[in-house]
């Protein structure tokens, strides 16, 4: 319940919400891109966009690898959420602190992989990636917040009625 109907919830959320933010920083609204995948496939001569303007087949190619960096992205940064939350059982995050140097070296590590994969020249190539605006780091990162604060009261609820109802449905 709790891996999979709380926390993979508001993860699955954040990543559709940086999908959709991605597509809308290059003119597309949901509804151009919601059950329009004959306007997103390579034999589609143009695609028109909110405002009316026209992409060719390598503009359309580059928007699609910019979505796609910015979902990977945004699957890096609300599982950073989610792993501070489950840092701990029941103790809160902020009475546990960042000790764990091993964790900590191992988050830097991860975004600097990122980073790697998302900005280096050949790798992007062979992942289908390609360089990230930086307003398209952002649209995650409530997400994440909200993992982690939804956690600690999840936490304090539990440490307040160990055998009640949020116990029962979200203790692990």
């Amino acid at each position: 319940m709790f891996a999979y109907l709380q926390m993979g919830i508001i993860e699955t959320a954040g990543v559709f919400f940086s999908y959709f933010m991605a597509f809308r920083v290059n003119g597309f609204s949901p509804s151009d891109v919601v059950w329009q995948a004959d306007k997103w496939d390579d034999n589609a001569p143009i695609t028109a966009s909110l405002n009316g303007k026209l992409y060719s087949v390598s503009e359309r190619k580059h928007i699609l690898k910019e979505v796609q960096t910015a979902v990977f992205l945004s699957i890096v940064i609300v599982q950073l959420g989610g792993l501070l939350a489950c840092k701990t059982r029941l103790l809160s995050l902020f009475q546990q602190g960042m000790h764990n140097w091993f964790m900590n070296t191992a988050i830097v590590f991860e975004f600097c992989f990122a980073c790697f994969i998302i900005y280096t020249p050949g790798v992007q190539d062979v992942v289908g990636m390609t360089d990230l605006r930086g307003i398209l780091w952002l649209p995650a990162v409530p997400f994440a917040i909200f993992i982690v604060f939804y956690d600690e009261i999840r936490k304090y609820f539990i440490r307040k009625d160990p055998k009640g109802l949020v116990a029962r449905f979200s203790y692990y």
